[in-house]
């Protein structure tokens, strides 16, 4: 069986950030969403804990479940035509029957509220922004790795 994509949007916030999350730590920061979908952008930086792993890999809870309710939704929709094709094709056989049951039904789709409770900073070292809820002023570069003291953006 082939590999099916399934395309769907994570909203942006007004500034144009995405919400990612941290796969090791589990704190959320901003990244804009343009610098997210950069092809040239291979691994990113947690800019709490520094550690690094593939940019999908940082994905939020809200995200990964919006996308796991449309591939179950796919799934069933498969299924239930699935059954019916079943029910059709064995209709005037005399020695299968095939009675269907209740269909599956549809989840309601994800809806994902982007909040803006995040400061915003400038990181000189690849010259890009992002937002986080910091306790202090040190950070790691989501991009380099590089521990960054970033400016606020008023």
């Amino acid at each position: 069986m082939s590999d099916v994509e399934i395309p769907f949007s994570i909203p942006l916030d007004d500034d144009g950030f995405v919400t990612l999350q941290c796969p090791f730590c589990d704190k959320q920061f901003k990244a804009l969403g343009d610098d997210f979908e950069d092809d040239s952008v291979y691994e990113l930086f947690c800019p709490y804990c520094g550690l690094v792993t593939e940019p999908s890999d940082f994905l939020s809870d809200e995200a990964i479940e919006k996308g796991m309710r449309l591939a179950e939704n796919h799934m069933f929709e498969l299924l239930n035509g699935f059954m019916n094709d079943m029910e059709k094709s064995f209709k005037n056989n005399s020695f299968i029957k095939v009675k269907t049951g209740p269909k599956f039904k549809m989840n309601d789709s994800k809806t994902i509220i982007e909040s803006d409770n995040m400061e915003t900073y400038h990181l000189t070292c690849c010259e890009r922004k992002i937002k986080a809820s910091l306790i202090d002023d040190t950070l790691y570069c989501p991009y380099c790795g590089g521990e960054s003291h970033g400016t606020i953006n008023g």
